[in-house]
């Protein structure tokens, strides 16, 4: 077929390298996969950072919010006059506010950053796997 096509365009060698070009422009599954495994080897040292983020970022938030709880609770068993309670609720709901407005959208994205991430992971590999086993 080359000796057809290289008669034509006058050489073997501009077939040869416009057939090499065009396997190169698609990837085969076994191609994709090998990609794909390198690409979560690559991966690793940023689940370090994820857990990282997680380790400092979450514990904060998730803390305050227990306490917030707990002061609640402390409120409903010890109750107070009506003025005072009043002014703890204000403040509980104030502080919960700030919480979730500074720490709130932080923890989200982290989250999402490191689940997303496993779960990318776990899809990579179960789709590689499969592809290797064909």
């Amino acid at each position: 077929m080359a000796g057809f096509w290289g008669s034509i365009f006058g050489s073997d060698k501009v077939v040869g390298g416009l057939m090499d070009t065009a396997d190169a422009m698609w990837e085969t599954t076994e191609e994709k996969s090998k990609a794909k495994m390198m690409f979560l080897k690559l991966y690793e040292p940023f689940k370090k950072v994820q857990r990282l983020a997680v380790a400092i970022v979450v514990p904060p938030f998730v803390f305050i919010h227990v306490l917030i709880a707990g002061t609640w609770l402390a409120m409903i068993w010890f109750p107070s006059n009506g003025e005072l309670f009043d002014f703890r609720v204000a403040q509980l709901k104030e502080v919960a506010s700030m919480n979730n407005l500074t720490l709130g959208d932080p923890v989200a994205w982290i989250l999402a950053f490191y689940f997303l991430g496993g779960a990318g992971e776990g899809i990579v590999k179960a789709w590689s796997a499969r592809v290797n086993k064909k």
